[in-house]
């Protein structure tokens, strides 16, 4: 029996690597299907499937990225970072945590976690709230902005395909989860186009996560000898 990964501990680079390649190939498979579905349509069906082929395109765009980024941050926690050593925006999700039911920054108890915070003992090993990584169930590319400064991936490539992403899967998606009876013939865009413009967002996280691993760009000063 296939080991169920989405429950495992990721410790090492090897498990990381192994979990995003396996949610990765079930989310593209799924995707495929759609779209060959969608394709192969009669025309009697084919407003259905084109529903059911962006739905499943949404599904695995906000899934994926959430996933990757939560084991992301699962790996940093099981490799005994200090806090001095990681970069600042890693930092937050912690920061985010401890102010979480004080939230407004006027109020002086609120400031006092912030200062102690950051006067602390940063000798202690970095832990990552995962609860941070939050896609708000509508992930744009403005939440999408906010998760990659998170984890400390470069968000350019998201923001070019800020069309595809915000006017194209997500304005169609909402629509269509709203119960707006979308036709075929109103969708202004490639339906199999989109797909692959997804499909290829969803690697590039994956491979700036990774990238991110081999090189330790996680780390204030690079690679720190122990």
């Amino acid at each position: 029996m296939e080991k169920d990964y989405s429950l495992m501990k990721i410790r090492s680079t090897v498990e990381l690597e192994d979990y995003l390649d396996k949610e990765m190939s079930w989310r593209k498979k799924e995707m495929s299907l759609a779209i060959s579905n969608y394709l192969s349509a009669k025309e009697r069906t084919k407003d259905h499937y084109s529903r059911v082929a962006i739905l499943t395109i949404y599904s695995h765009w906000e899934g994926f990225i959430k996933k990757c980024a939560e084991a992301y941050l699962i790996y940093l926690n099981s490799q005994s970072i200090q806090c001095k050593d990681i970069n600042i925006n890693f930092l937050s999700s912690t920061l985010m945590k401890e102010t979480e039911n004080n939230t407004s920054i006027k109020k002086i108890s609120n400031r006092k976690i912030v200062i102690d915070f950051l006067a602390g003992d940063l000798t202690k090993k970095f832990s990552a709230d995962i609860s941070q990584i939050d896609a708000d169930s509508n992930l744009k590319i403005e939440i999408l902005e906010g998760i990659c400064y998170l984890v400390g991936i470069d968000n350019s490539a998201f923001i070019q395909k800020k069309v595809w992403v915000d006017e194209r899967l997500l304005a169609y998606r909402n629509k269509i989860a709203h119960g707006e009876r979308i036709l075929d013939s109103s969708i202004g865009f490639n339906i199999k186009e989109l797909k692959d413009e997804i499909q290829n967002l969803l690697e590039l996280f994956k491979n700036n996560i990774l990238n991110a691993v081999s090189t330790k760009n996680y780390l204030k000063q690079g690679p720190i000898d122990t």
